[in-house]
């Protein structure tokens, strides 16, 4: 989990604090793209790419 604040949204903080009807929420907790990739717990399930890459 990472919090809102923790990121650089510097230039999304319009959409985002329309999103929320207010301020930007900075301690909401987010799980983005990038923590699930650096997460020592992922899997790989299946894939169809050629091994080695």
């Amino acid at each position: 989990m990472e919090r809102l604040g923790d990121l650089d949204v510097a230039g999304l903080k319009r959409e985002i604090a329309e999103r929320y009807r207010g301020p930007v929420p900075v301690d909401l907790e987010l799980v983005t793209p990038a923590s699930l990739a650096a997460d020592a717990r992922l899997a790989v399930v299946y894939s169809d790419f050629p091994p080695g890459r």
